[in-house]
């Protein structure tokens, strides 16, 4: 498949609308979360996996409006991602589940991972949350977009030799490696890139590559630090990115960065000359949905900022 042309040349059982005439999405879009997607969580997960549509099925009927020409923002979009494994089967002939067991886990030796739904009889890892007094375990919690992570389980090992195949070419080429991991987007130069899949970060002068994803009662966080040849992975069965959970993460990345390269003096902070009224206003994310109930996430993601 071309990383430039419309999807829809591939698409077959449903159309993505051309919302934006002359810009269509692209798998490049997609693979960049640049497609301009809204970010709609309305219907999403059921607690029984055994009513889950099939992932045509759900992609033609749960699609979310096109909010952004594509290439504007980079937003980030399960749908895209899970749009994005779709085309790999139609392309393949294959289940998403069936080509990523076949070239990815095989060939890598990752003989306990999965990403078919529903997850496989096998022993898992119970997931907590904490609900103000104890530690519970939340209700089951089952998605339809295995490509953008839904029910993918894997073993810590496991996860070891797959930092180790994006470090070291082998199964995946150094050609492919550096596409994957390179910034192929960025809002604005002087910010972090995404890639193709991967977003970047910046941590004691080193460039880390990264993938992280929670769901309830797990947080995960995959890191790449190329430069030094090293991967981490951080996995818990508590949290999600947000208070306590998103701090350990931080403190325990920050640790080991600071083993492998101890972080230089922070510099002066820098005074702004000139008026700096221009950047007065109140800022929302980007990801948020616009047409249903749940964009009343917009009302407490703000922040405003004033210049004195």
């Amino acid at each position: 498949m071309s990383l430039d042309a419309d999807v829809n040349t591939y698409l077959k059982s449903f159309k993505i609308p051309e919302t934006f005439p002359g810009r269509p999405v692209t798998l490049f879009s997609l693979l960049t979360h640049t497609a301009g997607f809204e970010d709609r969580v309305y219907r999403m997960f059921t607690p029984r996996d055994e009513k889950l549509p099939a992932l045509a099925e759900h992609l033609a009927n749960e699609m979310p409006n096109r909010v952004h020409p594509p290439g504007e923002f980079a937003v980030y979009s399960n749908y895209g991602f899970a749009l994005a494994g779709y085309l790999v089967e139609l392309a393949s002939g294959q289940s998403y589940a069936d080509y990523v067991r076949q070239h990815v886990f095989e060939p890598l030796g990752m003989k306990d991972s999965s990403v078919a739904l529903p997850t496989p009889d096998v022993p898992l890892a119970t997931g907590y949350r904490w609900d103000g007094s104890a530690q519970v375990v939340p209700p089951a919690n089952f998605g339809p977009e295995p490509p953008a992570g839904d029910g993918n389980v894997a073993t810590p090992a496991d996860m070891g030799r797959y930092l180790s195949a994006n470090l070291v070419p082998g199964t995946f080429s150094r050609p492919l490696l550096d596409r994957l991991h390179g910034a192929r987007f960025r809002n604005d130069p002087r910010l972090p890139g995404m890639g193709f899949g991967f977003s970047e970060r910046e941590m004691n002068g080193l460039r880390l590559v990264e993938k992280t994803g929670d769901s309830p009662g797990f947080l995960s966080v995959l890191e790449l630090i190329p430069e030094k040849n090293t991967g981490v992975y951080l996995v818990f069965n508590g949290g999600a990115f947000s208070g306590d959970a998103a701090a350990v993460t931080f403190k325990a990345l920050k640790a080991f960065l600071d083993r492998l390269q101890p972080a230089a003096p922070s510099p002066a902070p820098v005074t702004l000359g000139g008026d700096v009224s221009k950047f007065e206003g109140s800022y929302n994310n980007t990801r948020l949905d616009y047409d249903s109930f749940t964009k009343v996430r917009a009302l407490a993601g703000g922040v405003t900022v004033t210049a004195r």
